[in-house]
């Protein structure tokens, strides 16, 4: 990438942000339609939508609730995790801060991760501390907690309340050295699926299940099957009783999950995967994931 296209990309990126800052909340709706149609080739129907993917951009308008709120901080998840299924889930805490000046490497592991807790994918994995970059870290941490990401990339309003913080959890790698991702969807309480993400930072495959660990014949984006048969993982049915209980009371959410040589641990729950631009393949499915999806049951 030439230097002028990075820039290029920055300055849209940095329009963006603001243009969705000071966009007003009665011109949401246009910017969602205009962005639907721009990302998923169709025409969105806010009044009577139909699609799963209709249906998230409505939930994101209509749908936000203070628990959607708490439950995207990574941080204060913590404590609704604890009081619903138990600490014993969660991922160990090594610090938490406001500021990345703040953090003292020294009493940190080798290996960890740091994130910050109002968004999705501002994070570092870190398998060497001696390695890190800490000014290039130092420049997007700072970045980061003066963002809101409810503006960065579209309208994820949940996060639009959350106080800034980064956080440090213990790096999580089962015996063969992987980290697999269960990701539960679940409607009106009730988890119908469960896809594995294999890969994710090289060559990424994606498998769909049902909760009996059948192998789909849809996917969500683009990915490939695995090439392998993937096993059922140890305390499955445990996984997909947490996921159960965790969705209570919304009418749609993502609970992910690890499992690390069968302990299983707490991933994020998530309300509006991709922003919802994402469609099923075959497009049939976009259709069938929405019939699963009642709006009326649940936040």
């Amino acid at each position: 990438m030439t230097i002028v296209k990075k820039i290029t990309g920055f300055l849209k990126r940095e329009f963006r942000y603001l243009y969705l800052k000071h966009l007003p909340p009665r011109k949401y709706p246009d910017f969602l339609k205009k962005e639907y149609k721009k990302q998923v080739g169709e025409t969105l129907n806010l009044e009577n939508p139909e699609k799963y993917t209709e249906k998230m951009q409505y939930a994101k308008l209509h749908l936000n609730h203070p628990l959607k709120t708490k439950l995207s901080d990574k941080y204060l998840v913590r404590e609704w995790v604890e009081e619903t299924i138990g600490s014993d889930y969660l991922i160990p805490l090594l610090g938490v801060w406001d500021n990345f000046d703040e953090i003292n490497f020294d009493e940190l592991p080798e290996k960890f991760v740091l994130k910050t807790n109002h968004s999705s994918g501002w994070n570092l994995i870190v398998t060497d501390k001696n390695e890190i970059d800490y000014d290039n870290a130092n420049r997007l941490f700072t970045k980061y907690v003066n963002r809101n990401y409810a503006y960065h990339n579209d309208l994820q309003l949940q996060y639009i309340g959350i106080k800034p913080k980064i956080i440090a959890e213990k790096f999580l790698q089962d015996s063969k050295g992987e980290l697999r991702d269960y990701k539960f969807m679940c409607f009106n309480g009730e988890p119908y699926y469960c896809w594995v993400d294999v890969g994710r930072f090289s060559d990424q495959y994606r498998n769909i299940y049902d909760i009996d660990w059948n192998l789909q014949t849809w996917n969500y984006n683009v990915f490939e099957n695995y090439p392998a048969p993937l096993p059922k993982p140890e305390n499955y049915d445990e996984m997909v009783e947490l996921a159960r209980k965790m969705s209570q009371g919304f009418s749609h959410v993502r609970v992910d999950l690890y499992n690390i040589d069968g302990k299983i641990y707490f991933g994020e729950m998530t309300f509006t995967s991709s922003g919802g631009y994402t469609k099923p393949h075959p497009e049939s499915y976009n259709k069938y994931l929405g019939d699963l999806w009642d709006l009326e049951n649940g936040i």
